[in-house]
This record gives structure tokens, C-alpha cells and sequence, in this order.
């Protein structure tokens, strides 16, 4: 079976000389959004005992820098189920993604659109909290992993 599945991978392998980060015109920061049982519990744990500092607070999330990348700690829905947040501005407790330029989530969103990729969350440019222009689009897995990527206009 492994060898069938490293047969298959084979052909999606790039050239051997591609770099994905040429790709981009500022390189993306990683971004990691968990579910949390106790916003303010697990805020004073990752602050106090790890020394994370916050980067942006609202309502019910906070993100911190956890070590140089982004974590995004998300109050849990009382069921554990997704938690709508408006119309496309969902959660699951956890997802992935990376924050990144301005200018490169544009072109990120052209290209995904120019290849008929399908949106979790179509592309969005909303003022968040902070009065700050966050643009953002999910897409999902075939695994059913929700990938979000962030650009703030600042």
C-alpha cells in the first residue's frame, strides 16, 4: 500500500529547484486558531507561565505570539460544535493558516479563483474590533481541515 501511495505522490511533486515562499512578496506568517475550554484560564496560562505576549483581543478570542508564530485561542462552543460568528465568519475550534501581505492575499485570492478552487468562506474584507481592515477566505480539506489566511491592511 505504501508504495502505491509513493508511486501517486510522485507526480505531484514540484521540480526539485521551486520554492513556494518565491511566491509570495513578504514571507507568511504561520497561524494556528485552537478552541479553548476557559478564555481567560487559558490566556493567564500561555501569558504568565510561558511569557506569550497578546497581539489582538476580541470577544471571544485572543491571538497571541506563542514563540514567533501566531496562536489564536477560540472560546469553544458550549457543544464543541462550529461557532458561527456571522455569515462566512466561522470556526471550528481548530484550523491553520498563514497571515500575510496585503498584496499577497489578493494575489492569492485571484489565483485560487483562477483555478476553480471552491471557498469555505468566500473572500472578505471586513473592519474587525480593532478598526482594522482584515481581509480573510477559509478554504477546507478534503479531510474536512479548515485553512484560513489573513491579510490586515495596516
Amino acid at each position: 500500500m505504501l508504495l502505491l501511495i509513493s508511486s501517486k505522490l510522485m507526480d505531484l511533486r514540484m521540480p526539485s529547484d521551486y520554492n513556494i515562499l518565491d511566491e509570495f512578496f513578504e514571507k507568511p506568517q504561520i497561524r494556528i486558531g485552537i478552541g479553548v475550554e476557559d478564555l481567560v484560564d487559558s490566556l493567564r496560562f500561555y501569558v504568565e507561565k510561558l511569557g506569550c505576549r497578546v497581539v489582538r483581543e476580541r470577544r471571544n478570542s485572543v491571538e497571541i505570539d506563542f514563540f514567533g508564530y501566531s496562536v489564536v485561542l477560540h472560546s469553544r462552543s458550549e457543544d464543541g460544535r462550529v461557532k458561527e460568528i456571522s455569515d462566512t465568519r466561522f470556526y471550528r475550534d481548530s484550523y491553520f493558516g498563514l497571515i500575510v501581505s496585503w498584496a499577497d492575499w489578493h494575489q492569492a485570492v485571484s489565483h485560487l479563483t483562477y483555478v476553480g478552487t471552491n471557498f469555505k468562506a468566500n473572500p472578505e474584507i471586513v473592519a474587525n474590533c480593532s478598526g482594522e481592515k482584515e481581509a480573510f477566505f477559509i478554504l477546507e480539506d478534503p479531510s474536512k481541515n479548515l485553512l484560513r489566511f489573513v491579510a490586515y491592511d495596516n
